[in-house]
């Protein structure tokens, strides 16, 4: 039951986990996608060939609150051109406003330089005029790639667009930029009113290298542009894979700089991209790396991974190897569970989702690939808690039946014993050698008659409960009391060494107490006879008998009954204690003295008993 519970638990687990793309299945994934990014970030190319100029607070306190005028801004865009950058990409929208001396000197500087401006998707509807589309050239079947579409672009004016090289989308769609939803994929090709349209990253790679077009290599996997190539996504999106902050900071320089004068060198030759860190211009974005970071650099970082060539990317068959790891961190661990004690399935259970996430990041370190580390481990191993936990019920159960059936029958520390493993006593039967102790009181039919009821009840307590505390201090089992006669037995349900001897101790030590009673107030008022007790040794099959809540655990085979008759035997012999033959062997014989024959049935061959 324990395993199909788990292996219902490992079904379900997968399809909601693996077959549902939103919700916190998604964010499981993509927290692990992060956690090997962050791992393993990523080594900025030498001679770093992406600048940032940033429009930081310290700018604001230089040139004044935001927005800025457009004078201003041909200021710092002038600053930038005169440096020679291969490219500039601009990540600020320029607004249409009716600034008609500024402009002039904007739409200038603009045009000092292979400029590539920033656009957003509209949401609804066309809002500037018609923009060229990208060229992009399909190698192989592209059905299978799914360009995202938007109703439409927004554009900067005219007079700054007719001098610019082209534009780039800088919005982002893997994330909501208006609820803070973390930012994993910057688009390289969106499609606006059926045109495709370049991603900004993108189309400043373009630039760099004068593409005219943009290769689909469907077969081989690969989005091409001039000279630099990436790994190919259904979508046309570049998975993040971000870089270390000393990176970010090393190829960043405050716009201040610019503005009063300073050198500027470090832009010759590079491709170069305004955008802003200061809170208040709104561009912060949150990403894996940064809450805040600002999307300038996330577009920069574009850049560096075109160039790159570097991109996480899921291998063909990342997905099945992720379900089929699950199942079997929670095959081995249910397995493990029911074979081993818990401590070793669990180590069992964590040493392979570990092997899984140290593979994941070996083959992101070494290949490239993305493959989720956290999901097949957790919920992998909630079917082997699933597991773990019915089992524990099940023991739980069974230990506490165990408790109450045995209590009141053997010693304390058995009782333990036999419900840390259960599995020691055969409840369904079993053969086994048992010293049997059957116990009688003489004359307890003449007792009960000349006594009064509370009096018979307190002095057979009494009785019972002292000679049921022997039998248990000398490691034997209770098996019944029927009226006045005690059973016993000895090496049952478990192994108990030297048995025959231990009976004989508690017979001795039960015949001294029970005529320390004898002398009581109570025992001599109602004359309590003296105690008979048989004993013999030999094989007797043990196990429940009845059914539904009747179950009583005993034995049946000739040493029961001999015992039985034993018993019975001593008012012939003028004996309290009669051992038979079996019990009689296994005893030392000082402790023992020969009484005479005596047949257990009438077809037996007569036996010597013993006494002590």
């Amino acid at each position: 039951m324990a395993l199909a519970a788990g292996a219902l638990a490992a079904i379900m687990g997968v399809a909601i986990y693996f077959f549902v793309e939103a919700g916190p299945a998604s964010r499981l994934r993509e927290n692990g996608y992060a956690l090997i990014g962050r791992f393993f970030p990523r080594t900025a190319p030498p001679g770093t060939p992406v600048m940032v100029v940033d429009i930081d607070r310290a700018s604001l306190s230089l040139m004044g609150p935001w927005p800025w005028s457009r004078e201003k801004l041909a200021t710092l865009i002038d600053r930038i051109a005169a440096a020679e950058p291969q490219v500039l990409g601009v990540d600020i929208v320029l607004s249409d406003r009716r600034d008609d001396e500024g402009t002039p000197l904007l739409a200038a500087a603009i045009g000092k330089v292979p400029t590539i401006l920033g656009a957003v998707l509209d949401p609804e509807q066309v809002t500037a005029a018609v923009v060229q589309p990208l060229s992009i050239v399909v190698v192989g079947d592209g059905r299978d790639v799914q360009v995202p579409e938007a109703p439409g672009v927004i554009v900067a004016p005219e007079p700054f667009f007719l001098a610019a090289r082209g534009i780039g989308i800088v919005s982002f769609l893997a994330g909501d930029e208006v609820s803070g939803q973390v930012i994993t994929a910057s688009p390289l090709v969106v499609s606006a009113q059926g045109q495709p349209l370049a991603g900004l990253g993108l189309a400043l790679v373009q630039a760099r290298f004068d593409a005219s077009s943009v290769i689909i290599d469907v077969p081989g996997g690969r989005l091409r542009v001039g000279e630099a190539s990436v790994p190919l996504t259904s979508d046309l999106s570049l998975r993040l894979h971000h870089g270390r902050a000393d990176d970010r900071v090393a190829r960043t320089i405050s716009a201040t700089r610019l503005l009063r004068g300073d050198d500027s060198s470090a832009l010759k030759g590079r491709i170069v991209l305004l955008g802003a860190s200061a809170p208040e211009i709104g561009g912060l974005r949150a990403t894996h790396t940064d809450p805040f970071m600002p999307s300038v650099q996330i577009i920069a970082e574009t850049v560096e991974q075109i160039l790159g060539g570097q991109a996480p990317v899921t291998p063909p068959h990342g997905r099945s190897a992720e379900i089929a790891m699950t199942f079997i961190i929670a095959l081995g661990g249910m397995i493990a569970v029911l074979v081993t004690s818990p401590f070793i399935a669990t180590a069992i259970s964590l040493v392979l989702a570990a092997g899984w996430i140290g593979l994941c990041l070996a083959l992101f370190a070494f290949a490239g690939f993305l493959i989720d580390p956290l999901g097949p481990p957790l919920i992998g191993l909630i079917p082997v808690q699933v597991t773990a936990l019915i089992l524990f019920s099940a023991t739980l159960r069974e230990r506490r039946a165990i408790e109450r059936r045995f209590a009141q029958h053997l010693p304390a520390e058995v009782v333990a014993r036999i419900a840390d493993d259960p599995s020691r006593i055969k409840i369904d039967g079993e053969e086994r050698e048992i010293t049997a102790l059957f116990t009688d009181i003489e004359g307890f039919t003449a007792m009960t008659e000349r006594a009064s009821p509370k009096d018979l009840i307190a002095l057979l307590d009494a009785y019972v409960e002292m000679t049921a505390g022997i039998v248990i201090a000398h490691g034997g089992m209770v098996d019944k009391v029927v009226g006045d006669a005690l059973h016993a037995f000895f090496n049952a349900p478990m192994d108990c060494d030297d048995h025959p001897k231990k009976a004989l101790d508690c017979a001795r030590q039960m015949l001294a107490a029970t005529e320390q009673l004898r002398t009581s107030p109570l025992g001599a008022k109602l004359k309590l006879g003296r105690t008979r007790i048989g004993i013999e040794t030999g094989p007797a099959i043990l196990g429940d008998i009845g059914g539904g809540r009747k179950l009583d655990y005993t034995a049946h085979g000739p040493a029961i009954n001999a015992a039985a008759k034993l018993e019975a035997a001593n008012k012939t012999f003028g004996t309290s204690i009669l051992i038979g033959p079996g019990a009689a062997a296994r005893l030392q014989a000082e402790d023992l003295r020969p009484v005479g024959a005596w047949q257990a049935s009438p077809a037996s061959e007569p036996r010597t008993v013993f006494t002590v």
